[in-house]
């Protein structure tokens, strides 16, 4: 096993401890000692990974910011589409391609779902995410169309990409396992465009 592959296998060890704690005892119910403990690792490992619980249960790691300026490169090389909303959706099915999400990380989010409907933090912090995702679609918009596409415009394709997002996840939790989600996405984003021409 290689020393990414063990980050990320000690990544979902500690999300999924830090999902079936939130689910046994709620989000309040355990320090994050005992969140290492459950997990294996020692308290500055978990803080390696994760800077408090809410992080955990989502998902979202120190890491994560790592990546964003390789992935911001990458997305800039991708070539212009003819449309905002065929733009948007070009660079959300490309960070998704990146994704290689098998069973266990559907069982995982399938309970880091059940987690954000008994905490309302929880909920918060997982709205927030959208909201940076949406507001991060909309500012790729600015760079890639310029004044070509009005603000307003840009928030609605954010808006509608993001929901499209939301879609794809819920059908790839159900999809079948060849299916990867960029290809689940491609398929929510086609429906909704033939939905849009009838």
């Amino acid at each position: 096993m290689g020393l990414q592959e063990k980050k990320e296998r000690t990544r979902l060890t500690i999300q999924r401890k830090a999902i079936d704690l939130t689910l046994e005892r709620g989000l309040a119910g355990f320090t994050m000692q005992e969140l290492a403990d459950a997990a294996g690792v020692s308290r500055s490992t978990l803080f390696n990974y994760f800077p408090g619980k809410v992080d955990a249960v989502l998902g979202v790691s120190k890491s994560d910011d790592a990546g964003a300026a390789e992935l911001e490169r990458m997305l800039d090389d991708l070539l212009v589409a003819a449309t905002p909303l065929e733009d948007a959706a070009k660079q959300v099915q490309a960070i998704l391609s990146l994704l290689e999400l098998g069973d266990e990380y559907k069982a995982i989010y399938r309970l880091m779902l059940q987690a954000i409907e008994r905490e309302s933090k929880l909920k918060e912090a997982f709205d927030a995410n959208n909201r940076q995702t949406v507001v991060w679609v909309a500012s790729r918009l600015e760079q890639r169309f310029g004044d070509a596409v009005s603000p307003s415009d840009r928030e609605l394709v954010a808006a509608l990409v993001g929901s499209l997002l939301q879609e794809a996840i819920a059908r790839y939790l159900d999809a079948s396992p060849d299916q990867t989600l960029a290809q689940v996405f491609a398929g929510v984003v086609a429906d909704a465009s033939r939905l849009a021409v009838d």
